[in-house]
């Protein structure tokens, strides 16, 4: 089970964006985050809110999951990064590149179930609390305010939180939403993430300074730590989270591993192009690379101990 970006056509994004940066020297990174943090993410949030139905089985359970990985995962970065003695505005950055996940590869994860039908409200749901991650904890960790109340200011000024809000009313009350309306968020919603990967791009093309390559390699030693968390600790961590939470479907036992142990998610490289500073942009963009290349090693890893520790059981036939 490959979570990482491994498909062909998903590189033709970021290539795009890699091309833009060193072609054309007025682009920057900063614009073109703006209009997917502000106008595309708002409708992919909205739209996967819309769709979610909080008495099903499963998500209280995502809820739960979710909540307590992410904390746990917070203060054993938090500490960690307190020990190194990394300073506070990179310590928040650490702390970006740590939990938020990549997207694609939870799409993978439906096949997983005998049914694969069964799988995508669990999928959209999983996927539903890693955005209220990105919406919440990832605009307060890239926001480079110095203090904590100004941070929670450019939370509630993004219009992520109230999207989500909105969503998720009108999906529980069972709104009808005009389809004129709903077109238009379903073409916002399908640009998001091919945004995403362009902004990535070029942010990386930007750092590609021949010049600036001793800047780039100081980042290796922080960008290996976030990659060794993300990577081994992280789904570690769900391993002993899950078997505790009385869940009856393995299919999600395991859905909820595979989701740990994805690599880091494009959406912090929008985050850092948009509020954060050069070396924030250029760490970010590393740990992306860095932790998608690495998860093609680690996911099969990540596979076997799932398989051993969360057993998937077949009632023997009788004839």
């Amino acid at each position: 089970m490959l979570l990482a970006i491994d498909q062909p056509i998903n590189l033709i994004f970021p290539l795009i964006g890699v091309a833009l940066a060193l072609l054309i020297s007025r682009v920057e990174d900063r614009s073109p985050a703006a209009i997917t943090l502000f106008a595309l993410a708002p409708a992919l949030l909205f739209r996967v809110a819309m769709g979610q139905r909080a008495e099903e089985y499963h998500f209280m359970f995502i809820l739960f999951f979710t909540l307590f990985h992410t904390s746990a995962l917070y203060f054993i970065t938090h500490q960690v990064m307190r020990l190194l003695n990394v300073p506070l505005p990179m310590r928040r950055i650490y702390l970006l590149n740590v939990v938020l996940i990549g997207f694609y590869g939870l799409r993978r994860l439906q096949p997983m179930w005998p049914d694969p039908q069964q799988g995508v409200p669990i999928v959209n749901s999983i996927f539903f609390f890693h955005l209220i991650v990105f919406a919440l904890l990832g605009v307060y960790l890239a926001s480079g305010r110095e203090y904590w109340t100004e941070r929670f200011g450019d939370v509630l000024r993004s219009p992520l939180v109230y999207v989500v809000i909105a969503g998720l009313a009108m999906g529980l009350m069972a709104v009808e939403v005009p389809y004129n309306l709903l077109e238009t968020v379903d073409s916002l919603y399908d640009m998001t993430i091919p945004m995403a990967l362009i902004v990535a791009g070029i942010t990386l093309g930007r750092g590609m300074n021949l010049l600036e390559l001793d800047q780039t390699a100081s980042h290796l030693g922080g960008v290996g730590i976030c990659a060794l968390i993300r990577l081994v600790v992280s789904p570690a961590l769900a391993l002993c989270i899950v078997p505790m939470m009385g869940i009856e479907d393995v299919y999600l036992k395991q859905a909820l591993v595979y989701s740990a142990a994805a690599p880091t998610g494009v959406f912090a490289v929008v985050l850092a192009a948009f509020y954060g500073r050069t070396a924030e942009k250029r760490f970010t963009v590393l740990c992306v690379l860095l932790t998608a290349v690495l998860s093609l090693a680690t996911a099969p890893l990540v596979g076997v101990a799932v398989n051993y520790y969360l057993p998937i059981v077949t009632e023997a036939v009788t004839p």
